[in-house]
């Protein structure tokens, strides 16, 4: 009696035991589902992640391109500002070579009438003295 008393023992403590292990089994199954689930989400976030680090890249890139063609045009303005100016400095210097080249021509056509008065002067000294 006292070893089917000892090999119940030990069955009761085997089936226990098979008990314990079928639940750890499952806790470690679930464990591992779980882990799955948990590195998947990781995934998907990390590749989330890469996506918009790419679309930031992509965005600073486009940015930087902006801001070159945007620099371009401001150097551009600055030069048409520049050569504006130098145009309207030009037209002033026309005008006032225009004003001087007018008054020079009047003066020429001045002294032109004085040299005519002149030589008519002379002439008819010339003439009416012989």
């Amino acid at each position: 009696m006292n070893i089917e008393k000892n090999l119940k023992d030990k069955k009761q403590q085997l089936i226990q035991a098979q008990k314990e292990q079928k639940s750890i089994e499952t806790q470690v199954k679930q464990e591992q589902k779980m882990l799955e689930k948990m590195t998947e989400s990781q995934k998907s976030r990390l590749q989330k992640q890469v996506e918009l680090a790419q679309k930031i890249k992509q965005k600073q890139t486009k940015l930087e391109n902006v801001k070159q063609e945007y620099d371009n045009i401001t150097n551009q303005v600055n030069q048409e500002k520049s050569k504006l100016g130098e145009s309207v400095q030009l037209q002033k210097l026309i005008r006032a070579t225009e004003k001087d080249l007018f008054k020079t021509k009047n003066e020429r056509q001045k002294i032109s009438n004085l040299i005519a008065k002149e030589k008519k002067v002379l002439s008819k000294k010339d003439h009416g003295g012989r």
